[in-house]
């Protein structure tokens, strides 16, 4: 006894249906514009001509005129948003890049912005906010003068992840002294003990 394929059979339908549709799109193709169909025409007799070699010609030989209805525009926009000060903000929300990237083009058209002239993607806001972060940590270690005279204090603590997920042993490191209190670091412990 032999059982139908079903998944050979909806593969077949599916190929099936693209031929239509790509059949169609043709024929609405050779309707709208006279000039285009000559082209098919032309397209069609060398692929029916069997002492032709494909090779001679080439797809550049026929000009395909561009549709009218379409205005050129730059491919990616170049105007980036992300400022430091935004940066702080998304992350003092713990907003990811993906969400930020919703927000930011919800807000650039409410205020009247055109979406397509403002860099606005997850990765681009995510290079941006990695930048901002760097020099932000470079600019506060050269601000940062020790005095002779600090004072160093650390303790472990059990504090949430970065990812959020789960609980991890740090130990936050500060200084202090005359009118300074610095963190300077909270590295990740492997045990508490």
């Amino acid at each position: 006894m032999i059982c139908v394929d079903k998944v050979l059979t909806a593969k077949e339908d599916r190929s099936k249906l693209s031929r239509e549709a790509e059949a169609h799109r043709r024929q609405r193709l050779k309707d709208s514009d006279p000039s285009t169909s000559n082209i098919e025409e032309m397209r069609e007799g060398r692929e029916e001509d069997e002492h032709e070699d494909i090779y001679t010609y080439l797809e550049e030989d026929i000009p395909i005129p561009a549709p009218s209805s379409v205005e050129p525009h730059s491919k990616r926009a170049r105007t980036n948003i992300v400022t430091p000060q935004l940066t702080a903000a998304l992350d003092r929300a713990k907003l990811s890049d993906r969400n930020a990237a919703l927000i930011l083009t919800e807000a650039a058209s409410t205020f009247n912005c055109d979406v397509r002239d403002v860099n606005i993607n997850r990765s681009s806001i995510r290079r941006q906010r990695k930048l901002c972060r760097s020099r932000l940590a470079v600019s506060i270690k050269n601000e940062f003068s020790v005095d002779p005279q600090l004072v160093v204090h650390w303790d472990g603590k059990l504090l949430q992840d970065l990812t959020g997920k789960e609980h991890v042993d740090r130990l936050p490191i500060l200084v202090t002294g005359l009118g300074v209190h610095k963190l300077l670091e909270v590295p990740t412990l492997v045990g508490g003990t």
